[in-house]
């Protein structure tokens, strides 16, 4: 039962919140005999995990929660004049969607999709009681935490990859579009467009070099032949999508392939 809830939930949620809150609605309907007890204890709960599901940026304002012990916590917070309650009974719909909006960046934030559910439980701490008492609770926000690491990922995947593509293709059509300025005679303009393309392949072999400069000469050498070939925005496309981390590195990746694509825009345009 607990399994078919999480599929419920995960293999249909969307980035429109309307639609998350009717799924959640529909997830009450048909399995109230598990979940009901849950609604019980949090009768907010259908607003925290519909804002869950929607995957809602965090909100950047911080104001101090005050746990059940007493100690005030930190958590990110929308501008709500009131107090957050202690209480989950006593629980405001504004809180609840607050709660909801923290959870995209417990989970992204960490390494571990269990971690950033810990850390989501521990910036909410009106909510432990619902991951003790209630032993599928947990594992839900885990099995929807994998689902936003993964639309996450694939958004940037996507994007990535495309720019890639039009880097190279770029990269192409200006090499093509030089050989026909040759042949045409028109030597001025094919001279001016290799000396850009020249110039910007010199500031694409600065960056390699300032982000590889701990490692071999080999591997130096590797990723000049890299920017030789053209072919550097698909390796750095391919970089990010497999979350390649080098501590070797100076630069991750995703810096390297921006930094790159910045010298070609400067250089060729």
């Amino acid at each position: 039962m607990n399994s078919s809830i999480q599929i419920l939930l995960c293999d249909n949620r969307s980035t429109n919140h309307p639609q998350n809150v009717k799924l959640v609605a529909r997830a009450f309907e048909q399995h109230g005999d598990v979940l009901q007890s849950l609604k019980n204890d949090c009768p907010q709960i259908e607003i925290i995990l519909a804002h869950i599901l929607t995957n809602s940026q965090t909100y950047v304002t911080r104001e101090t929660f005050s746990s059940p012990m007493g100690s005030p916590m930190s958590s990110p917070k929308v501008g709500i004049a009131n107090q957050p309650s202690q209480s989950l009974l006593d629980m405001t719909e504004d809180e609840a969607r607050l709660i909801g909006r923290s959870f995209r960046s417990k989970v992204l934030g960490n390494k571990e999709i269990a971690t950033g559910v810990d850390a989501f439980r521990l910036a909410n701490p009106s909510l432990s009681n619902l991951f003790v008492d209630f032993d599928f609770f947990a594992p839900l926000l885990i099995s929807i935490g994998r689902k936003l690491i993964v639309s996450s990922n694939m958004g940037l995947i996507k994007r990535v990859t495309l720019g890639a593509a039009l880097s190279i293709s770029d990269m192409v059509s200006d090499l093509f579009v030089t050989v026909s300025y040759y042949k045409e005679g028109n030597t001025t303009a094919a001279t001016a467009l290799l000396s850009m393309i020249g110039v910007s392949q010199i500031f694409q072999m600065v960056i390699v070099w300032g982000s590889n400069h701990k490692k071999s000469k080999l591997v130096q050498i590797r990723e000049v032949l890299i920017v030789f070939s053209v072919l550097k925005p698909g390796v750095d496309a391919y970089r990010v999508a497999m979350g390649e981390i080098d501590e070797l590195s100076t630069f991750t990746p995703l810096l390297e392939m921006v930094m790159g694509k910045g010298s070609e825009l400067a250089c060729e345009r």
